[in-house]
């Protein structure tokens, strides 16, 4: 098979699949060899990024995850009260602790019946996923999605809000990311396509100041991608922020924040 054909069935497979396929099993059924697509990928990404826009995501990982591509599946997890009807049987998430993880295929084949909680939140890194449910009890919902949030895995976070629609409800929603490029874009992205209401989390300029000895310094190239956020829809919330990370030249993993903050939901967080 000649590239032009390797890259034209390779788009076409992309966005056949409906559910959520590792790279090499990917390669091995569409192109007939376990190493064919890292060898097409970058060609395959540039015909996204020109007429797509490859939805506005930085990383090839993420482009791939989009439509459904993994290099290897990995599960969601969830801690909280939810009520979940799987496979004709009903599911308490609260009987599973710390947590229990739910794979994207499953998720496409399930509905929530119910949700018990006063605030929902998805976390960025699994480290703060534990953190936050050892250090903080509640009656709350939240998500760690495997270090990506694909349309698959999305769904799970639309099927919540669908529930509390249903039920004429309304919960505040929440985003806790890295405060910096990559935490921005994953929320913004995640706000844009998960149907809830979202607002970022101990992601301001108040958290990264109070944990500046924390922070990590930020290259000149870096600074020039980070200043190219303050002009693009869907950062509004950061500008604040951006402006204080290059005048500090700092950005700030949120595995970092380990001292006791005030919970917009009335509580204090301790790590």
């Amino acid at each position: 098979m000649e590239t032009a054909d390797r890259v034209l069935t390779a788009l076409q497979a992309l966005t056949e699949l409906q559910e959520e396929t590792p790279e090499r099993v990917f390669s091995l059924r569409v192109l007939g060899h376990s190493k064919a697509w890292a060898a097409i990928a970058q060609r395959v990404l540039r015909i996204v990024r020109d007429f797509h826009g490859g939805w506005g995501l930085e990383e090839a990982r993420e482009v791939w995850a989009e439509f459904g591509l993994v290099a290897n599946p990995q599960h969601i997890f969830v801690h909280g009260n939810l009520t979940l009807q799987v496979a004709g049987g009903i599911v308490e998430t609260r009987l599973f602790q710390p947590d229990l993880g739910l794979s994207a295929q499953l998720i496409q084949n399930m509905q929530v019946l119910d949700v018990q909680a006063d605030f929902l939140i998805t976390i960025e890194n699994l480290t703060s996923f534990y953190q936050f449910i050892r250090k903080h009890p509640g009656q709350y919902v939240v998500v760690y999605l495997g270090g990506y949030h694909n349309r698959l895995r999305r769904e799970f976070l639309q099927k919540i809000q669908r529930c509390l629609l249903e039920q004429g409800r309304e919960i505040p929603c929440y985003h806790w990311g890295d405060i910096d490029y990559g935490g921005f874009d994953i929320f913004r992205h995640l706000a844009e396509h998960s149907l809830l209401p979202l607002n970022p989390y101990l992601m301001d300029s108040e958290t990264l100041l109070r944990h500046r000895h924390l922070a990590l310094a930020i290259s000149d190239a870096y600074a020039r991608r980070l200043a190219g956020l303050l002009d693009k829809p869907g950062f509004e919330a950061f500008r604040e922020v951006i402006e204080v990370m290059l005048r500090e030249r700092i950005r700030l993993e949120q595995e970092s924040v380990e001292v006791i903050l005030n919970l917009p939901f009335g509580e204090d967080l301790v790590f």
